[in-house]
């Protein structure tokens, strides 16, 4: 779920592209963005207000860029949020 879900605030498409994000991301890594072992809470705060860890040596400077903007946390500065929505993912 993405973080604006997560504080009850308004659905929007900006909600898919977090969701893309993360699929993206596990299919670069194998383990999803914001892995934890615990309860739920504690997973539902990771994902409200840390980063996934982008510091690995396989992933390109390409993929790390597209995973920040996607995973932003804030949904009005997402990638694919904007007016162009899905071309501006296609054109990174």
């Amino acid at each position: 779920m993405a973080p604006e879900v997560l504080f009850g605030n308004e659905y929007q498409i900006a909600s898919e592209w977090w969701s893309f994000g993360c699929l993206v991301y596990e299919m670069l890594t194998g383990q999803p963005p914001f892995l934890t072992k615990s309860s739920q809470e504690k997973l539902f705060k990771k994902i409200k207000y840390q980063q996934p860890d982008l510091k690995l040596s396989y992933l390109s400077n390409d993929s790390i860029d597209l995973l920040q903007h996607l995973l932003e946390k804030d949904p009005q500065k997402r990638l694919g949020s904007g007016p162009e929505g899905f071309k501006q993912i296609m054109n990174h």
